[in-house]
């Protein structure tokens, strides 16, 4: 019961997290593009640099090479990461390691 209520919370932080994002990347207007390899973050964040991909629940596989386009947000995500709220992303050739 308690593993299901912290399931909960987290997911009720991510989804306003999300929401935090989107707002103050549509006030600001800009939309940068970077690329990398993602790595997996505990407890559940895909990075790219010092940076959790936000999604709209598309799945961006670890340990690949990626560029994605978005904004950049100064909110922390509970991995401890600033978010980045992307809108598009395409995977590229880029060795990672495994």
């Amino acid at each position: 019961m308690t593993g299901r209520l912290a399931l909960i919370l987290v997911a009720a932080l991510a989804a306003a997290t999300v929401a935090t994002s989107t707002a103050n990347a549509e006030q600001r207007g800009r939309t940068v593009s970077m690329s990398g390899c993602t790595r997996f973050t505990p407890p559940f964040c895909t990075a790219l640099r010092d940076y959790a991909l936000i999604t709209n629940g598309e799945h961006i596989p670890f340990n690949t090479g990626v560029t994605v386009r978005g904004w950049p947000s100064g909110d922390v995500t509970p991995c401890g990461l600033r978010s980045f709220r992307v809108v598009s992303w395409k995977q590229i050739r880029l060795h990672c390691p495994q």
